[in-house]
């Protein structure tokens, strides 16, 4: 990408102290890097997440960036109202166009070094044609694990708009090629590569091994081969962290984790992951685990033996996109400054290829601030982003089966729709937008789409709700115009993605209560619970109040 951001900030014109670092978010917003980068942004507090740093100012948006690679910095200043717009260099036709270069053990991100703009320096000094670069510890500037033998791996094309194409060199080798040499192709989502590996094992790429059931979301209902499916689930968080490894694991093994959730009659469970993590399967857990079966095996080799654990004992996976980059929290929208959609779009086909037969997916797990819904801003309008990772795996993963989960947003301000709620939502808890602009996916797509929201008690945020007079009584009217609309107006399933309260207090006994009395009579009875919300610290108990609570929401849940 040749358009880069150096730093941005919204706010005061002059006084830097009342301004917002928002680098990351237009980093993550250009868009079209193979003409060079583009971005476009409207100028306004909506824009970076309803945030006035500078209330009664007129406030700008200062960015320095530079157009070309190597080229010199530049700074423009927007102010509010107006739109910023910026494009890079394309490189001209019938030129090399280095996409990426990295060195190291490329298996470790902590042991290798992105060096694209030193491939990109040997192609210029060769006039775009060819590269021909030594793969040492001196051509690479830098040694990323003396201990280990390293590579550099360089994806490229012939020209802005020719095929993706690799070179691998180990180190000690000279990385050479030229324009319009054939090479091993690139696939973006490793999907060819996955396949062929399947294929050499005997093992099933379709997306539907056996036990994968075919799954839809129709009349309001999640059907499994066609059955009506009352789904009783809990979240198992912490393979989306830096540690890579499910939570409780250092005081249980999973195998008796998922015979506690059967016994107590959990017939599902969504477990969240980083972008970071699936474009990295391979690499190591670095939270160490007591369980025996899980010891040594890669991160994602954990994700597929726990997953294909619960089936066995008739416990259906969701997975969630928790979020981009392992190390940070859950960002705003679907991407960063580190990770564009592409590479979200990338994880996807890697997950369901590595994990097939799941029962769905939760695109993006909590969507806030900036994201939107329906307000046709491309860089921040979660719907059509929702539509465009949906399809790109609808079309790379032909054999996955499974259900399409899409949280709302959190900002009231941000859904086009008639009518809007007064009362703030929770993050991914805003399904307004729905209303005037329903998910559409590809082929049998459509049919698969769930509308997924998230509530909690007074623990998590003290709202307002909470405090007013005429609580719980209120919150009735809170869930049915944030998401309980949509079981009378839309076809499409609605699925709590995640909810609880942790506090033991009266109120969130009260809040407890409510929700689930809301549920049971409106008929929203297929949700995941918090899991720190009803299971004991160590993992090997379950709070059996909340659990006879749960038992009042789901009284039958499926066995599959």
């Amino acid at each position: 990408m040749v358009l880069k951001v150096v730093s941005a900030t919204y706010g005061h014109p002059e006084d830097a102290t009342k301004a917002l670092d928002v680098t990351a978010q237009l980093a993550g917003a250009i868009t079209d890097p193979k003409a060079g980068g583009k971005l476009r942004m409207d100028v306004n507090a909506k824009t970076f997440g309803n945030k006035d740093p500078a209330p009664s100012v007129i406030k700008s948006l200062k960015v320095t960036y530079s157009v070309a690679e190597g080229g010199a910095v530049e700074e423009v200043v927007t102010e509010e109202g107006a739109a910023l717009e910026l494009a890079g260099e394309a490189p001209p036709p019938g030129t090399l166009t280095i996409l990426e270069a990295k060195y190291g053990v490329l298996d470790d991100a902590e042991h290798s070094i992105d060096v694209t703009a030193l491939v990109r320096e040997a192609a210029a000094a060769e006039n775009n044609e060819k590269v021909s670069i030594k793969v040492d510890n001196n051509s690479m500037k830098k040694d990323p694990d003396p201990l280990k033998p390293k590579q550099l791996k360089i994806s490229y094309q012939d020209g802005p708009n020719g095929p993706v194409r690799e070179v691998l060199a180990n180190e000690g080798e000279t990385a050479a090629f030229a324009m319009g040499e054939t090479t091993a192709p690139v696939h973006a989502d490793k999907s060819s590569a996955v396949a062929a590996q399947a294929a050499a094992t005997g093992t099933s790429v379709s997306g539907a091994p056996a036990g994968g059931a075919a799954w839809k979301s129709t009349d309001g209902q999640l059907l499994a081969n066609g059955q009506a499916f009352n789904l009783k689930g809990l979240n198992w968080t912490g393979l989306e962290t830096e540690a890579r490894m499910l939570d409780g694991l250092d005081s249980t093994t999973a195998a008796a984790y998922l015979d506690l959730l059967a016994q107590n009659g959990f017939n599902s469970m969504k477990i969240p992951v980083s972008t970071t993590l699936a474009l990295d399967l391979d690499g190591a857990p670095k939270k160490a685990t007591n369980d025996g079966d899980l010891a040594g095996l890669s991160a994602g080799d954990v994700l597929a033996k726990v997953v294909g654990m619960a089936r066995q004992r008739g416990i259906q996976t969701v997975l969630e996109m928790g979020r981009i980059d392992e190390t940070q929290p859950t960002p705003d929208l679907w991407y960063d400054g580190r990770h564009l959609v592409e590479d979200v779009q990338t994880g996807w086909v890697n997950l369901l290829y590595k994990v097939p037969g799941v029962m769905g997916v939760n695109i993006k797990g909590s969507p806030h601030g900036c994201a939107c819904w329906g307000e046709s801003n491309p860089s921040q309008d979660w719907n059509k982003a929702a539509e465009q990772i949906a399809n790109h795996i609808i079309d790379n993963v032909p054999g996955y089966q499974g259900l399409f989960l899409v949280e709302g947003v959190s900002e009231v301000a941000n859904v086009d729709a008639d009518n809007k709620s007064s009362f703030p939502a929770w993050y991914g808890g805003n399904l307004q937008g729905v209303a005037k602009h329903p998910i559409q996916l590809h082929g049998d797509g459509s049919e698969r789409v769930v509308y997924a929201t998230r509530a909690f008690g007074p623990s998590a945020f003290n709202q307002e709700y909470f405090n007013r007079g005429d609580f719980p009584q209120c919150m009735w009217q809170v869930w049915s115009e944030h998401f309980g609309f949509l079981k009378t107006t839309q076809g499409s399933a609605v699925v709590v993605s995640e909810f609880g309260e942790s506090n033991e207090s009266e109120q969130g006994r009260i809040w407890s209560n409510c929700i689930v009395d809301y549920l049971t009579q409106t008929g929203l009875t297929n949700a995941f619970y918090s899991s720190g919300s009803v299971m004991g610290g160590d993992f090997q108990s379950l709070d059996a109040g909340r659990l006879e609570n749960l038992a009042r929401l789901q009284a039958n849940p499926t066995k599959l």
